[in-house]
């Protein structure tokens, strides 16, 4: 499952201006979330690498980290270059689902502290989310997807130029030539190596903000054997059996 992620709509100033986009992402103390584990990438850790899964292989850390001063740094250059005196006020747009109004309360809060930034939250439908999604109206929104095959390429492609699911505003030439790259690669370790390049772009230009990988908590007997938590995040019992 894609972890749980911000993305903005780079149509909608500021939200175009690289350094706010990347102030907005590092302000955030994921840890105090208390949700997952604290993601700074776009594959989650149940999506296969090489030998490894991919995270595992391709750690995150290289792609940015949380860093309130930087951040500060970053909004005050980012606000310059929009010619912007004082931070607009904006919402988050979210589905009706257990605690995604919760989260997105405690990312604003971190905005107002570490930034001075004002935002609100608007629960909507599911329905009604992905119509403002498709139809760019929005200034953040939050996204997520399941994974429909055990590959990189199942989180990486939604962000190509041509993919129908990418309603961010984002478009970028180096990553749609990335993709393309891993789709003709025929060694697994080179097409591992391209995606991680093109996750870092995606991270370097912060189309989105990482918020944290998802876990399954499940309960197991040693008498059961053969189920497990597939790359999805389900429990598979297709196998199982009772020993």
């Amino acid at each position: 499952m894609l972890p749980p992620i911000y993305q903005f709509n780079l149509t909608k100033p500021p939200f175009d201006n690289l350094k706010i986009r990347q102030a907005l992402a590092m302000a955030i103390d994921r840890e105090a979330l208390r949700y997952g584990n604290p993601a700074f990438g776009l594959v989650p850790p149940s999506i296969h690498g090489t030998q490894l899964n991919f995270r595992t292989e391709m750690s995150d850390k290289m792609y940015f980290h949380e860093d309130v001063a930087a951040a500060k740094q970053l909004l005050k250059e980012g606000m310059r270059e929009a010619g912007l005196t004082k931070f607009p006020s904006f919402t988050i747009i979210v589905n009706e689902y257990i605690n995604h109004d919760v989260i997105a309360s405690k990312v604003i809060k971190d905005w107002q502290k570490n930034l001075g930034i004002e935002a609100s939250v608007e629960v909507q439908s599911f329905e009604e989310l992905l119509d403002n999604r498709i139809h760019q109206n929005y200034a953040i929104a939050r996204a997520g997807w399941s994974a429909d095959f055990n590959d990189p390429a199942s989180m990486l492609e939604l962000f190509s130029s041509q993919n129908v699911s990418n309603d961010t505003g984002w478009s970028n030439a180096g990553y749609d030539r990335y993709m393309q790259q891993a789709r003709q690669a025929a060694n697994p370790g080179t097409r591992m190596q391209i995606y991680a390049t093109a996750e870092k772009l995606l991270m370097d230009q912060m189309a989105v903000i990482p918020l944290f990988y998802s876990v399954t908590d499940y309960l197991s007997h040693p008498n059961i054997k053969n189920v497990y938590v597939d790359y999805d995040g389900a429990i598979a019992f297709t196998r199982g059996s009772w020993r």
